[in-house]
């Protein structure tokens, strides 16, 4: 009997040990786990700001194009007046 007694207690020691281990690892890699999301948060921030600057400079190229739309359809506007005028003064 003291045999059995031994080795469960020997068992149980290793049990822990394993614990002990198993929760060091585990803590480890919680550890690893976070640094890892901290740092691909920190890329995602990074990429969003790149983003946003990529957006200004698309909206001021929209706006040049808005610009340069207006401009050209004030001139379309202008030459078919001019081209009715002279229709009417035809009649």
């Amino acid at each position: 009997m003291s045999k059995q007694i031994l080795r469960i207690r020997m068992c149980s020691g290793n049990q822990a040990q394993d614990d002990l281990l198993g929760s060091k690892t585990l803590d480890q890699n919680s550890e690893a786990f976070t640094r890892r999301i901290v740092a691909l948060l920190v890329e995602i921030e990074e990429c969003m700001h790149e983003l946003e600057e990529a957006l200004a400079g698309l909206e001021e190229v929209i706006a040049l194009i808005n610009k340069i739309n207006c401009f050209f359809g004030a001139i379309l506007v202008v030459l078919c007046l001019f081209k009715l005028l002279k229709s009417v003064e035809l009649l």
